[in-house]
């Protein structure tokens, strides 16, 4: 009898000392795909298969990755905060890949995403922050980005589109909704917009509705604008085919424009019921709330809206400096 109950007591022994070393291990994990979890981003995000939802448990680091495959990585429930990746290289969407986002913030030392081939990314309700890179930079076309929510800061370009890439018919697309805020907060090395096309031969749509993009650089900096649509002096006015539609939304500018259009073939702007507000006063000369440059053609300007405003606290609202063939409706 007496060795049973030893038996039995040792035995309870050994469950109870295995209790904290199960609690231990699983305090490790950082993500999980349905009940299996693991001890790193990038071990739960190479064991992903298409159609599959990473979930995040807690902040991590992230040596960042090619991602060619159509997953999305999102915050389990129930956190108090967006779980942050700290990201040593950037975050790489593979060709044809569908890739989200959800509920996570990314600290990049990188550019937080780049973008090298055609793709579909969505980061909705993210947080991005990244020094001396951009959050996103578009070196493709036949690339469609959506943001949906959050705050995306950056002292560069918020979304760049490089100047590697070859002309062509393709579109860039990207499509900024659900109060989303994009704010680039100086004007480090010459870039100067929260989104900045710096390749003449790239056709992109920019959509922006129900959200803010603001430039907060220091006043009078060169050519800085909300959004800037053209390329570079050396580059032809190729692309042919440019859509800015900003509907419901603020455009704030601290520095010398709001949206500027340079070295376009075409490119059409619509401006339903929102703000763009001019506020520094001691802008370059020609301040403007839009300013399209003489080197463009077929340029259209069309305001509409009860609740649209051009507010200029410089020279002009709108400031149109010899294109070709401009409309302004």
């Amino acid at each position: 009898m007496k060795k049973q109950v030893f038996s039995f007591l040792l035995a309870l022994v050994l469950v109870v000392m295995m209790i904290p070393l199960t609690v231990s291990a699983a305090d490790t994990d950082v993500a999980k795909i349905g009940n299996v979890s693991y001890a790193s981003l990038a071990d739960a995000i190479n064991a992903a298969t298409d159609g599959q939802t990473v979930e995040v448990l807690k902040d991590c680091n992230f040596a960042g990755a090619t991602i060619s495959k159509n997953i999305t990585v999102k915050a389990t429930e129930g956190l108090a905060a967006r779980p942050k990746i700290a990201a040593s290289a950037s975050i790489v969407p593979g060709e044809n890949s569908t890739i989200t986002f959800e509920g996570i913030e990314v600290d990049s030392t990188k550019n937080a995403f780049d973008i090298k081939t055609a793709t579909n990314l969505t980061l909705k309700n993210c947080k991005v922050d990244t020094v001396g890179w951009y959050c996103l930079f578009i070196n493709s076309h036949d690339v469609v980005v959506n943001i949906i929510g959050g705050e995306y800061r950056c002292d560069y370009s918020v979304i760049f589109f490089g100047a590697a890439m070859p002309k062509t018919d393709a579109k860039i697309i990207v499509n900024i909704t659900g109060g989303a805020e994009l704010t680039q907060y100086a004007h480090a090395n010459g870039q100067y917009a929260v989104i900045s096309n710096n390749n003449g031969k790239s056709n992109v749509e920019i959509n922006v509705e129900n959200s803010t993009l603001a430039v907060l650089a220091p006043a009078g900096a060169p050519e800085g604008a909300c959004i800037k649509i053209g390329g570079l002096n050396e580059e032809p006015n190729s692309a042919t085919n440019n859509v800015v539609n900003i509907k419901n939304s603020v455009l704030k500018s601290d520095v010398q424009y709001c949206i500027y259009i340079k070295r376009t073939a075409k490119t059409d702007v619509t401006i339903e019921n929102s703000q763009l507000i001019l506020e520094n006063s001691t802008a370059l000369t020609a301040g403007s709330c839009v300013k399209v440059d003489g080197s463009t053609e077929n340029v259209t300007l069309t305001v509409k809206g009860d609740n649209s405003k051009l507010n200029s606290k410089s020279q002009y609202c709108i400031y149109f400096n010899g294109s070709k063939n401009a409309v302004i409706n």
